[in-house]
């Protein structure tokens, strides 16, 4: 059997060289299928190699998370470890270190993995971050370099947060569940992501800088991080529906059962639940700043499916029925609404397993 693979490799690689000459000879373009002749090396190669498994790593500001997945989705185990140090190769460190703990917690090696995906929030461009406002003396950092020469040099891809979020529910979430191929996503946690399918394919952009979280829904509203003023990130994320439930429930005359102290957005739902109305004009703001966005990403993008994710949906029915409520009131009624709000299906591992996902594609080209 062996053999029999080693064979047809050559045989792929032989034509895609005969392609390349062709190219380089004729100025001629190859057909879509001789494209995929360099998928079909790598994909046999895995298969002739017993590669069975995908590493997926989830890069954040504060935290490394490394899972183990097999070659259908499966998420095996999963290491997390906290991230102290910003600088790239303490990252580096940190991320390798995370792997390799992750894989030794199921008695699997770096020779069983076909290919690690990273998900990084920023900016990602051939392998490189850019730039990420979590890392913010970061510069075109080699990140998918650093770890595939730390990691025995298996193939290692690297890919925006969103982006692998997204992938994760395409291969085994709710876009796999609803038979989507066109869907939009997003993201609510500390941040808003935001991210896009098109055709079973998820769109990148020029510099790998899809920001759907800082479209400006208030002109010269609250500032930012990113600088801008008015982001939809600052009414609609976790952190943000607190800060703003906090603001109104310290005015004079304020009536809230909210804490005197601190606090996060899971106990803004709580007191929302209790019918607290500071609590509730908070989340009806954010549901309604989602609803009306949702409504402009089914104009520009006529997609079938809007998944919400992150901690904000741990609320429940409530948050996704809010949001319903805005979009039917903002959206068209001379026209079919085609769009489907739904949440995520993956949960809290959907970094984890969508960077596995983004390998799988880049292994097999397709998820």
């Amino acid at each position: 059997m062996l053999k029999k693979c080693d064979c047809y490799v050559e045989s792929v690689e032989c034509r895609v060289s005969s392609i390349c000459a062709d190219i380089k000879q004729k100025r001629t373009l190859p057909s879509v299928s001789e494209l995929s002749a360099e998928h079909i090396i790598h994909k046999f190669a895995v298969m002739c190699a017993d590669k069975n498994l995908y590493i997926g790593v989830d890069l954040g500001g504060t935290n490394a998370k490394a899972g183990v997945i097999t070659l259908e989705g499966e998420l095996v185990c999963r290491k997390d470890l906290p991230i102290t140090d910003l600088e790239e190769n303490a990252v580096a460190e940190r991320l390798v270190e995370c792997i390799r703990e992750a894989l030794k917690s199921c008695n699997h090696t770096l020779s069983e993995v076909a290919c690690i995906g990273v998900g990084s929030p920023g900016g990602i461009r051939d392998g490189l971050v850019t730039s990420a406002a979590n890392f913010p003396l970061w510069k075109d950092v080699p990140l998918a370099q650093m770890i595939k020469d730390r990691c025995e040099g298996v193939t290692t891809i690297l890919a925006n947060d969103a982006d692998a979020a997204i992938a994760a529910e395409v291969w085994v979430g709710a876009v796999k569940k609803h038979g989507a191929r066109n869907m939009a996503m997003w993201t609510l946690g500390t941040g808003v992501g935001f991210g896009v399918v098109i055709e079973g394919a998820v769109v990148k952009g020029y510099s790998g800088l899809i920001e759907g979280g800082h479209a400006i829904v208030v002109p010269d509203g609250d500032l930012c991080g990113c600088s801008q003023k008015g982001c939809i990130e600052m009414y609609v994320s976790a952190s943000n529906v607190a800060r703003i439930a906090k603001e109104a429930a310290r005015k004079p005359g304020a009536k809230s059962c909210l804490p005197v102290g601190d606090f996060g957005s899971y106990e803004v739902f709580q007191a929302a639940a209790k019918g607290d109305e500071v609590a509730n004009a908070a989340i009806d703001q954010a549901a309604d700043k989602l609803g009306m966005m949702s409504v402009n990403v089914s104009r520009f993008l006529d997609v079938e499916l809007i998944v919400f994710a992150g901690g904000m949906t741990k609320a429940g029915d409530i948050l996704l029925e809010k949001i319903q409520t805005a979009f039917d009131k903002y959206t068209w009624t001379k026209l079919p609404n085609n769009a489907k709000l739904v949440y995520a299906e993956v949960g809290e591992d959907s970094g984890v397993i969508g960077a596995g996902a983004m390998a799988k594609l880049h292994v097999t080209g397709e998820i």
